[in-house]
């Protein structure tokens, strides 16, 4: 499994601009001391996912119903530049950059399923999601129950106004309740490497507040801190 820590936007209705996706890696880069990495095929630099008109079709294991999705489509951007034209317009995308910190600027402290601190530099894939309606971005351990009724497992639409974001501790599965983070069209996502969790007490505002605030002031908007795992 893999610790993904969100920027969850707390106005849900908000899509940015191409432009300021652009911007935000930039400032990654340029201010905050992420490095890309570009080495095939793990990891690509900078790739957008984005849907397509073509369909996947699965079973339902439980039910044996055969759904279907739209499948997404991958496009390489050669360098930040090139990320606002292959995004422009979509109302559905990932558009995503794998590189790493120094153990020096790393946004979080990671540490080993054990509880002992990651050493070397980690590899990390910071990636901006949209989505054409409100999604849930709440999240708890597979084994655990909802701690509230009916909310949306993380991604499913989410029509109703959750203001509330419901989360299970990563280490000890007590559930975290986060304001502003229950839906969004639109969050950041920082994905770190296998079996890694974030060094951690009882909440999960664990990014450095100058990195916060500056991603604040690129979108212009409040974000919330979650997380989820893949």
């Amino acid at each position: 499994m893999q610790y993904v820590h969100t920027l969850i936007c707390a106005d849900p209705e908000f899509a940015p601009t191409a432009g300021t996706i652009a911007e935000f890696f930039q400032t990654l880069v340029t201010s905050f001391g992420f490095r890309i990495v570009i080495n095939p095929p793990f990891q690509s630099g900078f790739m957008v996912l984005k849907q397509s008109d073509r369909l996947r079709t699965y079973t339902d294991p439980m039910t044996g119903e055969i759904n279907s999705f739209p499948a997404l489509d991958r496009s390489i951007a050669g360098a930040i530049a090139d990320i606002p034209a292959l995004i422009e317009d979509l109302s559905f995308y990932s558009a995503s950059a794998w590189g790493e910190w120094s153990q020096a600027v790393s946004p979080l402290i990671m540490l080993t399923g054990d509880g002992k601190p990651f050493e070397g530099d980690p590899i990390c894939k910071v990636s901006c999601e949209l989505r054409p309606a409100p999604v849930s971005t709440s999240f708890w351990g597979v084994l655990e129950p909802s701690p509230i009724t009916n909310v949306p497992q993380f991604d499913e639409p989410c029509p109703e106004p959750y203001a509330i974001g419901v989360f299970s501790h990563p280490w000890t599965g007590r559930p975290i309740r986060v304001k502003d983070a229950g839906r969004s069209r639109f969050r950041i996502e920082f994905q770190f490497g296998k079996l890694l969790a974030p060094k951690m007490k009882d909440s999960l505002e664990l990014l450095p507040q100058s990195l916060l605030v500056e991603i604040q002031k690129c979108f212009e908007r409040d974000f919330a801190q979650g997380y989820h795992l893949i």
